[in-house]
């Protein structure tokens, strides 16, 4: 994909890695911003209650 985007289209290769890699970084904080909400979520509201 990233060869038909160099050849298509007038980006470099170089501005198509830079993209590619903000995308996987974007969706890497996205991820763990979901894994901290089900992980909060089931701590306070689910069956998963933390007891001394």
């Amino acid at each position: 994909m990233a060869i038909q985007l160099g050849l298509i289209g007038n980006q470099t290769f170089g501005e198509i890695w830079v993209y590619y890699k903000q995308v996987a970084l974007g969706s890497a904080v996205i991820s763990s911003l979901w894994l901290l909400l089900f992980i909060f979520l089931s701590v306070n509201c689910g069956n998963f209650k933390i007891t001394k």
